[in-house]
């Protein structure tokens, strides 16, 4: 259905190898894989986690979006409930292995502590002034 030419338009192949975290990434045909490329309801990806909302938050702070304070910090982690999702999603383990053990597991940057968010900033020189 995403091939058609009225949705995505490409071919089937190229959708489903995108999905698989296949990639294609030469002319030649070589394939880069990573089963963690798209993450879409797989290994708890959808789970809320209060550590992903404060990087998100930490993120506006840092491009200069909010300011640092605690109390915004703890509200935007109010958000993420994670005990919600437990009880609407009947899951034998909550937790998931093998994810990075920071929650965030972003491409670039220092590990992420949701409770120091002053020094995960502090530890960034690009940033807005």
């Amino acid at each position: 259905m995403l091939a058609a030419p009225d949705r995505i338009g490409v071919a089937s192949e190229v959708i489903r190898r995108t999905l698989d975290g296949r990639m294609k990434v030469a002319p030649d045909g070589t394939v880069r894989v990573n089963d963690r490329y798209l993450l879409v309801g797989r290994k708890g990806a959808a789970r809320p986690d209060p550590a992903q909302a404060a990087w998100l938050y930490a993120q506006m702070v840092r491009w200069g979006q909010a300011p640092l304070a605690a109390e915004m910090l703890a509200a935007a982690k109010a958000v993420f409930r994670p005990d919600l999702y437990d009880a609407a999603i009947v899951t034998a383990e909550p937790t998931v292995s093998g994810e990075p053990a920071d929650g965030i597991g972003a491409f670039a940057g220092p590990s992420f502590d949701p409770g120091a968010v002053a020094a995960h900033l502090d530890s960034w020189t690009i940033r807005r002034a």
